[in-house]
């Protein structure tokens, strides 16, 4: 009887060991699957996974051709096409009417230019899997290399009709439209992809391409330097901005020192913002070029970091003060929200009361008025240099934050730093801008900052350059520099 309960037992521990360790391997296989199939880890990694998934015992026919496709697409991203070719062929042994097979490898057969090949595998994997949108539209890009644009159009239109919110789509379908000369129907397709993805830099170049078409040189001049500005190295002989410039009406003058006027009411000027790395320091040859000449040099500038479309609207100006409201134009794609607070601006330039947050609090930066008001008229050659206090001012209830900081009641004042600054309109100068060519006023200042916190004093040093237009009364063009950082708005539209 003891043995029998023994011997139980013992086969008991032996099936849990076994189970243990089938379910080792079973997480292990899923956890390899995971890591090759993640884009976001690097080629080698992914890689690495998929050898482990090939090597493993007991592999079903569905994962090995899995991992045997995943291993072709990353040898395809390599350049490694016969290892590619190798790997799907491998695939398709195990799973004829696997559809990912041919959509993988009409995929390398686009990438490698043939197009005859892709097309065959492309259409295998609509038949297998009809409702896949990426396939209808890379077999529309690859009947647009062979010159079958009436079935192209209609393969777009499919992914369309299965995701209609495709931008991809939409802009490969605008190429075609262009090339068909249907200037109309590009402009509206680049219309429904920049909707969707307003930081795709195709259907700018297209749309501009077809207003230019269409002899709508101001709207054309707008796409191609949005475009330039998202991919400042883009070298397509489509992006003909340089041709554009000399057709577009150059907007205000700066042949007289221009009086400070407030802008009008209602003004409302969109701006194309972005943040990243400094781009090389220009000599004094080109310093003295100007702008203008920045979008025709061969010498590569850093990628934008970040991107982002932000609207100014000028709710009331009384003085030298001006109160605009920010916000944003493409609010379902941005994730970052503007303060709910208006800005109030000194003369146009000068951000003199900042929100903080969405709270309501604020932060007023106090300037000496006087030494501001010495740049104006904007004339070149006027000098200045002066001083202000950073003060937060707390609401009413008083929040946390503002409890934080030492204020008690609301409408208590609390010093939050210094500012001591220099400024000097520079020259005058024609700059280029999505919105168009103004005649400006080149304006700089140099920026010495302590801001105190927790007992804890931090200096930074930042160079401001406003690009000032008389006819629109505002900036149109704004460069916040710190060290090896840069943030740049540039006017993409003015209403």
């Amino acid at each position: 009887m003891a043995h029998r309960v023994l011997s139980k037992t013992l086969s008991f521990i032996l099936v849990a060991v076994v189970m243990g360790f089938a379910g080792i391997a079973y997480g292990d296989k899923d956890a390899d699957k995971r890591t090759a199939g993640n884009s976001r880890l690097s080629v080698k990694e992914r890689m690495a996974a998929c050898e482990k998934l090939l090597a493993t015992d007991g592999l079903s026919k569905t994962d090995r051709a899995w991992a045997l496709c995943m291993r072709g697409s990353l040898n395809r991203r390599g350049k490694k096409y016969d290892a590619a070719l190798a790997d799907f062929a491998a695939a398709e042994k195990l799973e004829p009417d696997n559809p990912r097979v041919f959509r993988y490898r009409g995929n390398l057969y686009f990438e490698t230019k043939k197009y005859k090949q892709s097309e065959a595998d492309l259409s295998k994997a609509l038949e297998l899997e009809p409702r896949n949108s990426w396939t209808w539209y890379t077999r529309g890009r690859v009947r647009g290399r062979l010159r079958k644009y009436q079935e192209a159009l209609k393969d777009h239109g499919k992914a369309l009709e299965i995701k209609p919110r495709y931008s991809s789509a939409y802009s490969a379908r605008a190429w075609l439209h262009l090339r068909l000369k249907n200037y109309d129907k590009a402009v509206k397709d680049c219309d429904g992809a920049i909707a969707i993805d307003p930081y795709y830099v195709s259907p700018y170049i297209v749309r501009g391409n077809a207003y230019a078409l269409l002899d709508k040189n101001a709207e054309a001049l707008h796409d191609m330097a949005v475009a330039r500005t998202l991919a400042p190295n883009m070298n397509d002989p489509k992006l003909n901005l340089k041709n554009l410039i000399p057709e577009v009406k150059v907007s205000g003058s700066t042949t007289k020192p221009a009086e400070f006027q407030q802008p009008k009411k209602g003004l409302s000027i969109s701006y194309l913002m972005t943040t990243g790395a400094a781009p090389p320091k220009m000599d004094e040859m080109e310093e003295a070029i100007g702008d203008l000449a920045a979008f025709f040099k061969k010498k590569r500038v850093p990628e934008p970091k970040s991107k982002t479309f932000v609207v100014r609207e000028v709710i009331e100006g009384a003085g030298d003060m001006t109160n605009i409201k920010p916000s944003m134009k493409y609010p379902g794609t941005d994730r970052k929200k503007p303060p709910v607070a208006s800005i109030g601006y000194f003369r146009t330039l000068f951000p003199s009361v900042l929100p903080m947050g969405r709270t309501g609090q604020v932060l007023t930066i106090e300037f000496d008025k006087p030494p501001l008001k010495d740049l104006w008229p904007l004339k070149v050659g006027n000098k200045s240099v002066g001083q202000g206090k950073y003060v937060f001012v707390a609401t009413d209830p008083v929040t946390p934050q503002a409890k934080f900081l030492g204020a008690k009641k609301p409408g208590d004042k609390i010093p939050f730093g210094t500012v001591k600054w220099s400024g000097e309109v520079v020259k005058t100068e024609k700059v280029v801008v999505p919105a168009g060519v103004f005649d400006t006023f080149v304006i700089r200042v140099e920026e010495k900052v302590e801001m105190v916190m927790m007992g804890a004093t931090r200096k930074r040093e930042v160079t401001f350059t406003w690009w000032y237009s008389p006819s629109v009364r505002w900036w149109v063009k704004r460069t916040q520099q710190s060290g090896e950082n840069i943030s740049v708005n540039q006017a993409e539209t003015i209403k």
